[in-house]
């Protein structure tokens, strides 16, 4: 039995152990992406050998195991509050396309064309039929579930990512600088109502934002940038709430991509040690780390955000709980 979401401490996240470990991807083969849907009963996994795994949280069981063999697919989203959708983009060489997945008939709904080469960043809008899209392609598209044409593209400069926050009203886009861009959801075709400056908060002037979240209660963004920096930022404002210099996480190419807890005051990052490290977000103080995963690329990670509980992905998945005394 997983907890319902209560007021998290440090003592609380130290005590985490893992609750249940699943083995179902390929040997070898590593998680690529992850995502829980928004009431937090399900949790999704993509794999290297071409599968996605879709766990039961409460019955801490798998409840659907995917194939994808023709596409792969790299980034899964979960579309509303729902299992039985998701939107997925691609693995191959030829083919960018992004997809709109009925899980529970195991059929592609719609084809979304646009990306001429890999989707590198993907987010899904919590109510509204939008999702929001990036790629090395260094293009951003707005896309409507219902339609396979993009309703926006938004220009970049560099490597894009995007994000939008749990309530629906704000997406966040990185466009190859060192900015963060803010549009209204809802009235994108105005162009960006503010812009947050991240150049005199990381001293070294080559780094590059590589993933953007949002806390679910909506105050905090966390920016995960090349050579190990996270920060923490008040989402409203822009101002600094704290700087975290991650040693090694980069390893293979593969940036580790940092989460925030639903409440906002804890940022989890893994590292190519094969642990998940813990810090605070106000101030960037060290808490403690969860151990388990072996060495190689930074293992994902996801916090629920409804229960007490994060979930880590290497070549397994991982559901960690608080030992209750």
């Amino acid at each position: 039995q997983v907890e319902a979401m209560t007021q998290l401490s440090d003592d609380l996240l130290q005590s985490f152990t893992p609750g249940r470990v699943f083995r179902h991807f390929d040997k070898g083969k590593r998680v690529l992406s992850c995502d829980f849907t928004p009431d937090g009963s399900f949790f999704m996994g993509s794999g290297e050998d071409e599968t996605v795994c879709i766990y039961d949280v409460e019955k801490g069981d798998l409840a659907k195991r995917l194939h994808c063999k023709k596409y792969g697919v790299e980034l899964c989203r979960f579309v509303h509050n729902r299992e039985k959708t998701c939107v997925v983009s691609s693995r191959t060489e030829w083919d960018h396309k992004l997809r709109y997945w009925d899980l529970y008939e195991n059929k592609f709904v719609r084809y979304f064309a646009g990306h001429d080469q890999q989707v590198s960043s993907l987010a899904v809008h919590p109510s509204k039929d939008l999702f929001f899209s990036a790629g090395l392609d260094y293009k951003i598209f707005v896309w409507d579930l219902r339609r396979e044409k993009a309703v926006a593209k938004i220009a970049s400069k560099g490597f894009p990512v995007v994000a939008v926050d749990h309530q629906g009203l704000v997406f966040a886009v990185a466009a190859g600088q060192q900015r963060i861009h803010l549009f209204d959801s809802s009235n994108f075709f105005a162009g960006e109502f503010c812009s947050f400056d991240l150049k005199p908060m990381v001293a070294d002037p080559a780094a590059v934002v590589q993933t953007l979240e949002f806390s679910r209660c909506g105050r905090v963004l966390l920016v995960g940038m090349t050579a190990g920096y996270l920060l923490v930022l008040d989402a409203l404002k822009g101002e600094k709430q704290a700087v975290i210099k991650v040693a090694g996480m980069v390893a293979d190419g593969e940036i580790a991509r940092p989460c925030l807890s639903p409440d906002g005051n804890y940022v989890l990052c893994g590292t190519p040690s094969g642990s998940v490290c813990m810090w605070r977000a106000q101030g960037g103080a060290f808490v403690g780390e969860l151990i388990g995963h072996s060495a190689g690329r930074p293992p994902l990670v996801a916090f629920s955000p409804t229960r007490v509980m994060a979930a880590t992905s290497a070549t397994n998945v991982a559901f960690w709980v608080p030992v209750v005394s």
